[in-house]
């Protein structure tokens, strides 16, 4: 399988920012954007220009493309969307009258927050569309990882736009019907979304390679690729060292000098990750005891006690995974590049020799990965 590079990568990760802008439903997009897949490594493999595939203007191809999905389609994904908000406020407010021990015929509920959130996300939403969409296809040079943290900038301005507004007013009313309202749409949608998939897929849940297609290679190829991506990484940093300490008048970087640092890296690893785990167990920490200790100066050192547990549960949800996936991968990368190394010395070849080589990867006949030379 291979893998987009160059102006077809850029064009596809283009056009899917431009779903993303569009609020385009996941599943549709999904397969949607497969296809554009398929057809641009059909026309890299085969060595035709995006051009010839999409034409000159990508802004007219991604309006074309997606021409089909109207206020029709929209409209049909209201439920699903309206299913979503009111599992998370039924979820949400259950849990604040277990930790309060409030009946729910005697509980009310603050609008305001969820008015509050819903308007300020439509707006975000507005203006992300508003300042990135025009942008995306008048600057081509632009990298679209610029655009994403554009975009992500502006979400974390409305976080904190709407952290501030939620304390403006309140709009309260009765628990109890609104409970009941929600409860109820919750039992009907999951119903009928059973019903209309048992009569469409045979089945109770809708099988996933119906709306989406995979677009990453299998696990071996993936490796064989990351393992090529590293090689070309390492390559960079050593020409990057290597011309700062000609300038610095200090000779050129010889290749055991580069070795050795690379392993005083990784070395150097087990340190930081120590440090690392430090860290994350200080962002658990902080807004737990400082939550335990608002509670106690109130006397109320049962809300103290429960309201800190899942505080503590949930950034141990968040932050513990984000913590062991960047370890993993940080090992997995100190991994590779020793045995980059150990390959280099396998074909008696010098490093940068070997790192200057062999940037393809291609399958042989009987399906096992092959690093080719290009020298």
């Amino acid at each position: 399988m291979y893998q987009l590079e160059g102006e077809y990568l850029d064009t596809y990760e283009r056009v899917e920012l431009y779903a993303a802008l569009r609020n385009i439903n996941k599943n549709v997009s999904d397969e949607m954007l497969g296809d554009l897949y398929d057809l641009l490594i059909s026309a890299q493999k085969d060595g035709r220009t995006v051009e010839k595939i999409i034409g000159s203007d990508l802004e007219l191809f991604c309006k074309d493309y997606f021409s089909e999905y109207d206020m029709k389609a929209r409209l049909s994904e209201i439920p699903e969307t309206l299913f979503i908000y009111v599992i998370f406020i039924f979820l949400f407010e259950t849990g604040c009258m277990l930790i309060d021990q409030t009946s729910m015929s005697d509980a009310r509920i603050n609008w305001f927050p969820y008015i509050c959130g819903i308007s300020t996300a439509f707006v975000t939403q507005l203006f992300a569309r508003a300042v990135v969409k025009p942008l995306l296809f008048r600057f081509r040079k632009v990298r679209t990882i610029i655009y994403d943290m554009i975009i992500l900038s502006i979400f974390i301005g409305s976080l904190f736009l709407t952290g501030v507004l939620v304390n403006v007013t309140e709009f309260n009313m009765p628990a109890l019907p609104v409970m009941l309202v929600s409860g109820a749409y919750i039992v009907l949608f999951i119903a009928v979304r059973c019903v209309v998939n048992m009569k469409r897929f045979g089945q109770l849940k809708r099988p996933k390679s119906i709306y989406k297609r995979p677009l990453l290679p299998d696990k071996e190829q993936f490796n064989a690729e990351l393992y090529v991506a590293f090689k070309k990484q390492m390559l960079k940093r050593y020409n990057r060292k290597n011309k700062k300490r000609i300038q610095n008048g200090k000779g050129e970087l010889h290749t055991e000098e580069y070795i050795a640092m690379i392993k005083r890296d990784i070395d150097k690893m087990p340190f930081v990750w120590r440090i690392m785990k430090i860290f994350y167990a200080m962002l658990i920490a902080f807004p737990v005891c400082r939550n335990f200790v608002d509670y106690l100066a109130e006397d109320n050192i049962q809300s103290a006690v429960i309201e800190s547990a899942i505080l503590c549960a949930v950034l141990m949800v968040i932050l513990v995974p984000c913590y062991r996936m960047c370890k993993k991968n940080d090992e997995r990368g100190a991994s590779i590049k020793l045995s980059v190394i150990e390959e280099a010395e396998r074909y008696n070849m010098d490093l940068i020799e070997y790192l200057e080589n062999g940037h393809e990867v291609e399958k042989t006949e009987n399906g096992d990965n092959l690093i080719k030379f290009s020298n």
